[in-house]
């Protein structure tokens, strides 16, 4: 694969990964809250990891870190064979 296509296809997976990382937040928050709190990702993260409970600790590692990286391998995938497959 050329140069500007592999920059192209982390570029792309990078910016899905990003907008999940959102989509996640703004969900949870949603869930969690009430729709009129502005919470930070940073507050969010810090009251999830303060309450002491395995589940909410697991739930943030889960979606902050693995689907991100998920999404993202995920995209970077699809698309390197999608652009290896038109050789």
């Amino acid at each position: 694969m050329l140069k500007n296509k592999t920059i192209l296809v982390h570029s792309v997976a990078a910016l899905c990964a990003i907008f999940g990382f959102y989509l996640v937040y703004k969900i949870s928050c949603f869930l969690y809250f009430s729709a009129k709190a502005h919470i930070t990702v940073y507050q969010y993260a810090q009251l999830l990891w303060a309450t002491q409970d395995m589940y909410f600790r697991f739930l943030l590692i889960i979606n902050f870190i693995v689907k991100p990286l998920f999404i993202y391998y995920l995209v970077w995938a699809l698309l390197t064979w999608f652009f290896d497959r038109k050789k």
